[in-house]
């Protein structure tokens, strides 16, 4: 396994990811698909020359948010999945290590985490997933959420009446 930070997706993780939101947001999936960022930081993991597992980076102050994580349905239950939380994990106690040793005295010392997109809590797998990876779920407030989570949000909550939705947390120790 091969991990690497391109800033688009392979034709195959990218066609998947608009299936899947085609099956998630059903009539508003072209909507939320135009307000997610098609070039941004990936996080990739190869099995030899394929694509296999992606997901969207974003580095902040306090923590690593995550997004558009996918791993192809043919190699899942495979480790891949855990693989890129690993991964993802190792990039944000790095991060807090820099931030430590660049601000020294005015840095917090604030808890470093991960911090998932909004997900519905019981619609898809990934909440389930999040939670075996020692994810715990969190309310949010409107303020956290990025553009494309924002019109996310108003797809769910027109598409499927009284659903819950939450971001997923996790602590991340230096």
């Amino acid at each position: 396994m091969e991990i690497e930070i391109r800033k688009s997706l392979s034709f195959e993780l990218f066609q998947f990811k608009q299936q899947h939101y085609n099956k998630v947001f059903k009539a508003y999936a072209s909507e939320v698909f135009q307000a997610s960022k098609v070039f941004q930081d990936y996080l990739i993991l190869q099995d030899g020359r394929n694509d296999v597992a992606a997901c969207a980076v974003d580095l902040q102050s306090y923590y690593v948010k995550f997004s558009d994580f996918v791993v192809l349905p043919e190699f899942r239950a495979k480790g891949y999945g855990r693989k890129m939380i690993e991964t993802l994990e190792n990039m944000a106690q790095n991060y807090q290590k820099e931030m430590l040793h660049q601000l020294q005295k005015q840095y917090t010392g604030s808890q470093m985490h991960l911090q998932s997109e909004i997900h519905p809590v019981d619609l898809t797998e990934m909440p389930g997933f999040l939670k075996h990876m020692g994810f715990t779920s969190f309310p949010y407030e409107k303020e956290e959420l990025n553009d494309a989570e924002i019109v996310a949000e108003r797809a769910f909550k027109q598409g499927y009446h009284g659903i819950q939705l939450a971001l997923f947390k996790k602590q991340v120790l230096p």
